[in-house]
């Protein structure tokens, strides 16, 4: 696997873009996570995710546990091929 350091990202959005690189290579299709308040506005304005809807709630929570804590929002990101090597 080839990771080259893109210039203007942070190091933790490197090492999340080596993360998504991983997940695609395994076939894994979403991201889910519970985020906190503090945090959402990483998760979805730096990093790409969304609020999860009560309906892709349900399903997700047909086929996995899921786990949540008190004043977290639940948050997913498709897994794309990004524009590093692998």
């Amino acid at each position: 696997m080839i990771l080259m350091f893109v210039p203007l990202k942070g190091y933790f959005q490197a090492l999340f873009g080596s993360i998504e690189i991983l997940l695609y290579s395994m076939h894994v299709k979403n991201q889910v996570l519970p985020a906190a308040e503090e945090a959402k506005s990483i998760w979805t304005n730096k990093l790409g995710f969304r609020k999860m809807t009560d309906e892709r709630y349900l399903e997700y929570s047909r086929d996995f546990t899921l786990t949540e804590f008190n004043g977290t929002s639940m948050l997913e990101k498709e897994v794309q091929q990004t524009s590093y090597e692998l």
